[in-house]
């Protein structure tokens, strides 16, 4: 986790953390590029966001949630 290619570039699941230990996102690099779904959330440990990549671009559904885990938008990209 949270590891780099041969050319530095990120590369397999990523995951940070908030200063309170809870899961702040976590994704998935190919060669750098953000590819699968990437979770993003708040730090009382709701979902903020989650999107969708295909080789570093937006593709398919997206969602975006208030602080308190209401869901505000959805999109979807193609």
């Amino acid at each position: 986790m949270n590891a780099y290619n041969d050319k530095g570039e990120k590369h397999g699941p990523w995951e940070e953390y908030h200063d309170n230990g809870k899961l702040w996102y976590k994704v998935n690099y190919v060669n750098g590029k953000i590819d699968g779904l990437f979770m993003c959330y708040f730090s009382n440990g709701k979902l903020r966001y989650k999107e969708n990549y295909v080789n570093g671009n937006f593709h398919g559904l997206s969602e975006d949630y208030n602080y308190e885990g209401d869901l505000l938008r959805k999109q979807f990209f193609l």
